[in-house]
């Protein structure tokens, strides 16, 4: 009797589960099929459309005993084959909310045993490869570009092979590409904060003959009257700090990542006994700081070092992170908190002028204090990521660089909730549409349209998002085109 109801209770339970297991992988599929992800899901889903007609056919059009084993695994297909399609019914009427929610965990199975094997049986059957991105380009004395014909702002674009220009279609008589070799005769500017489409701060990157940074870089103003006019140089100062990256311009004051080398003894790193960095040898390794200068005459204001910060919060989730002895943190983006983001109350303790900074090489967000004496909030959830921008509705987006995988490109967007810390969007690359920049990568926001830098690819997109939020059904809009590699910054002036 007890084996009886022990057999019972597991065909119950082989049959919910194989009932599961057959709605959730219809469910992906039609996912996979809508965000074009290639050839063998489509595939899959004709195969049990087929299934499903070949099962109604022969179990009632031909007269096989109900003993028979044929007409018992004919209907064990025709019920399976239901199954399957309705996951897929769900994902297209998005019953109840629920595709947000299963596309969240689909990120985590690909990288698990099962969905290794899924994904490689999946490149296995497609014969064609991924196509290109074509797109056409247009020239300018010594600068190639193509904008969008439909696109009515100006961009400011910085390859590390070219002058800084512009691009612009606002006359719709054809793009308009103005290389600014007077203010980049050396092209070692970099421009990394804009104040308005006018005004925008740079900092110079030198290298030494080893190929080392320079000890000491300029950082310049650059204004202009109007869009038809010349940028020309307000004020122009020496530093010792070694910029980096990207920066932000609030309340007259510019903050800058900076490095600096140090020699001397890292009196920090025997508080991380979390990660390797405790074990580092006391050789020269840079200090990750934050400068601070004034945006009227560029007066030096102050300075903001991160690992004594970071070293008084040693059991953060960052710690695990913190491997690198010559570069450990590697901070590249600073953004400032306006008053209007402290009244969301979105971050706990917000206090307007915080800073939220990016630190690439221990895969973290953190927001800090303007004078740097407090953690306030951390996120590590990102792997080797860059720009941190807040939205509107309480969230940040994120260029995720090394956080997919990597058959359409390893980079993503995230989105993160900043209340409870969580992911709740990711937009990544298709068949369609490969998505990478191994390092650099940005993100603009104007207003809620969401602007993409492609780095690696010389790119510039829209990512145009139906339910302003990130998800897989968000499409990119090709607005900015080089062919050219490691785009600096591609920013739209406004």
């Amino acid at each position: 009797m007890k084996t009886t109801i022990f057999t019972k209770i597991l065909q119950i339970l082989f049959f919910i589960s194989t009932f599961l297991i057959l709605l959730g992988l219809g469910w992906y599929t039609e996912l996979a099929v809508w965000s074009d992800y290639g050839r063998f899901y489509e595939i899959l889903n004709f195969l049990f459309f087929c299934a499903l007609l070949a099962a109604i056919i022969v179990h009632f059009l031909f007269q096989i005993s109900a003993n028979n084993l044929v007409r018992k695994s004919l209907a064990a297909l025709l019920v399976g084959s239901l199954v399957f399609l309705s996951g897929a019914q769900i994902y297209r009427t998005n019953f109840v909310g629920i595709n947000h929610v299963l596309e969240l965990s689909v990120y985590g199975f690909r990288e698990t045993f099962v969905g290794h094997i899924i994904l490689n049986v999946k490149s296995l059957l497609e014969s064609e490869n991924p196509p290109e991105r074509i797109v056409s380009v247009e020239s300018h004395v010594q600068t190639e570009a193509k904008l969008a014909n439909d696109f009515d702002h100006e961009i400011l674009v910085k390859f590390g092979s070219q002058p800084v220009f512009t691009a612009s279609n606002i006359d719709r008589n054809g793009p308009k590409i103005t290389s600014l070799t007077s203010i980049d005769p050396t092209l070692s500017l970099r421009p990394f904060a804009f104040s308005n489409a006018n005004t925008f701060v740079a900092y110079t990157e030198s290298k030494t003959e080893s190929g080392l940074a320079a000890n000491t870089e300029q950082l310049i103003l650059f204004k202009r009257d109007k869009p038809d006019n010349n940028f020309h140089i307000a004020w122009k100062i020496s530093t010792t700090a070694i910029p980096h990256h990207w920066g932000d311009i609030y309340n007259g004051e510019i903050y800058i990542p900076g490095k600096r080398n140090s020699l001397n003894t890292d009196t920090f790193r025997r508080k991380f006994q979390l990660s390797s960095y405790s074990h580092c040898e006391n050789t020269e390794y840079f200090v990750d700081t934050i400068e601070v200068f004034s945006l009227k005459d560029g007066t030096h204001i102050r300075t903001i070092e991160i690992l004594p910060l970071l070293a008084k919060y040693p059991h953060e989730s960052f710690a695990r992170f913190l491997n690198i002895c010559d570069d450990p943190t590697h901070l590249n983006d600073v953004q400032v908190l306006t008053s209007e983001q402290v009244e969301q109350g979105w971050f706990p303790n917000g206090s307007q002028g915080d800073l939220l900074i990016s630190m690439r090489e221990i895969n973290s967000l953190a927001l800090i204090d303007k004078t740097g004496k407090e953690l306030k909030w951390v996120s590590s959830k990102f792997e080797m990521q860059h720009s941190p921008r807040i939205t509107s509705r309480g969230t940040i987006l994120v260029f995720d660089n090394r956080a997919s995988n990597s058959e359409y490109g390893s980079s993503r967007i995230t989105e993160l909730d900043i209340s409870d810390n969580k992911i709740i969007g990711i937009w990544e690359g298709t068949r369609k549409t490969t998505f990478q920049s191994m390092e650099g990568g940005r993100l603009q926001l104007l207003g809620d349209r969401i602007f993409v830098q492609e780095s690696d690819a010389g790119n510039v997109f829209e990512l145009v998002c139906p339910e302003n939020r990130i998800s897989m059904e968000c499409k990119p809009r090709l607005i900015f085109h080089a062919p050219y590699k490691n785009m600096y910054i591609g920013e739209i002036l406004h």
